[in-house]
């Protein structure tokens, strides 16, 4: 795995962080924090080797192990999230987002083009829709209104 890129499916743990599993390799790479850039839980993904990290002390001390590669998301190839379950909510700024049922899913979705009659509350199947970056968080569209959350037929779909 030199400095070839490598390519893989990114997947969030529950804590948050990215990890890549790479067909052909039995551990996944991990990725450090922020690396995942606007790639999603489930997209395919290409990988770009960064250069080692700087130490602080410029001595090599004798037994250290060489530090591990570092990578990060260099191109989306493939979404591998399309539609999710999630809850809608207004933000401060009075503008309605998604926060996804799916944990593995760690940012609310900004709405773009609703035309349900989804309320604040709602449980919604939404649809991605994209994110370019810079944008700080992607957007979706509302397909369907499922009734508020928590109620039991709501929960059970």
């Amino acid at each position: 795995m030199g400095k070839q890129p490598v390519r893989g499916v990114l997947f969030f743990r529950r804590n948050g962080r990215a990890s890549v599993r790479v067909e052909g390799r039995e551990e996944p790479i991990p990725l450090a924090k922020g690396a995942s850039g606007t790639a999603l839980h489930g997209d395919e993904v290409l990988l770009r080797r960064l250069p080692p990290k700087k130490k602080k002390t410029s001595r090599k001390q004798p037994g250290r192990k060489p530090s591990k590669p570092r990578y990060e998301v260099s191109k989306i190839l493939k979404r591998g999230t399309d539609e999710f379950l999630g809850f809608l909510r207004r933000s401060s700024n009075g503008k309605k987002q998604v926060f996804p049922e799916n944990s593995r899913l760690p940012l609310p979705f900004k709405v773009t083009g609703d035309e349900s009659d989804a309320r604040h509350g709602d449980k919604v199947l939404a649809k991605f829709h994209r994110w370019d970056g810079p944008a700080p968080l992607p957007s979706c569209r509302i397909l369907r209104a499922l009734g508020p959350a928590g109620e039991p037929m709501t929960d059970h779909l």
